[in-house]
């Protein structure tokens, strides 16, 4: 007995030590979801479409979504393993989003996941979104629940499907980003602007950036595109000559 103690001891150590181990190897095997998002009718890539799952964690559930590319292909990593509903959405004519289909998957292990999912697009918003890089010219505002740019009509890039229905984008105002704080940090440094009747500051700028859309973008989607400013090569106060 004075032997077997010492080794059942062991045996149990080295059991409960095995048995520590699972969970963080359970953690560490996140999953991946691949896939296609696809119009039912037209074959055509969803493009303003996503695939998203909700996550349970620690601190709560978390919505995790993977948008697709102008292909239709998405890709969702760090997906722990389990069941999951996965939500197919899409960009609607309203600000919201429209889900257009719930999936049932299985994530288990670090073997990528394959689903690829027709549906019906009726609800989305069947612009076709565009990007350019390039130097602009316009009105910048500034303030509070606002960041909008007006381009000179000579950097206007809106082409006529851009508007549907009601939606109307000839000015081809865009909501202001900035590629790093450091750029838009820059703004208390410019010239004293000329104010809007509401109290926000205005600017004549000369920008590069990349220009996205149309859509709905910035706060509450009041937007149709989207500027990411990377450079501000100009700034100072208006002046009726701007865009001549």
């Amino acid at each position: 007995m004075r032997i077997l103690r010492p080794l059942a001891a062991t045996a149990l150590m080295a059991l409960a030590a095995a048995c520590a181990t699972v969970p963080a190897q359970t953690a560490r095997a996140q999953g991946v979801l691949v896939g296609t998002l696809r119009d039912s009718a037209t074959r055509r890539p969803l493009t303003r479409g996503a695939a998203c799952v909700w996550i349970e964690g620690p601190s709560g559930t978390r919505t995790r979504c993977a948008r697709a590319d102008t292909a239709g292909a998405f890709r969702l990593d760090s997906v722990p393993p389990g069941r999951y509903a996965v939500q197919i959405t899409c960009r609607g004519m309203g600000i919201l989003g429209e889900t257009l289909a719930s999936i049932p998957v299985e994530i288990g292990g670090a073997r990528p996941v394959r689903r690829d999912v027709s549906v019906a697009t009726t609800k989305c918003d069947p612009r076709e979104e565009r990007e350019i890089t390039r130097v602009f010219n316009g009105h910048f505002t500034a303030g509070f629940e606002e960041s909008r740019f007006v381009p000179c009509p000579a950097d206007r890039w809106f082409v006529p499907g851009d508007s549907v229905g009601t939606r109307l984008v000839p000015r081809g105002e865009a909501w202001v980003a900035w590629r790093s704080p450091e750029v838009s940090r820059a703004i208390g440094a410019w010239p004293s602007p000329e104010r809007t009747p509401s109290g926000n500051v205005r600017f004549f700028v000369r920008w590069r950036g990349t220009m996205t859309g149309p859509g709905h973008y910035g706060h509450m989607g009041i937007a149709p595109f989207v500027i990411q400013v990377d450079s501000v090569l100009e700034a100072r106060t208006p002046s009726p000559a701007d865009c001549s």
